[in-house]
């Protein structure tokens, strides 16, 4: 059962966070071979899914940020109560 902790969100948010971190990482390096290689289709095609990749990145913390402020209220609400 899960608990109804903000914390709890907070943290998933750094998990995703990491892992996607981790991807744009994997793609750069890809990308890196494939330009080692001479394949500029490929190198092509990773730069693009690594900036994709960054666009999600970058919308997930403006929803991280989105979120803490949305407790930050919250929490002044009850407090005021």
């Amino acid at each position: 059962m899960t608990q109804n902790d903000p914390t709890n969100v907070f943290a998933a948010f750094e998990m995703l966070l990491e892992e996607i971190e981790v991807e744009i990482d994997f793609i750069n390096q890809a990308g890196s071979k494939a330009f080692q290689r001479s394949d500029y289709a490929s190198v092509e095609q990773h730069r693009q899914r690594a900036s994709q990749a960054t666009e999600l990145r970058d919308k997930l913390v403006g929803l991280r940020k989105e979120w803490d402020r949305l407790m930050v209220a919250h929490t002044e609400k009850v407090e005021h109560e």
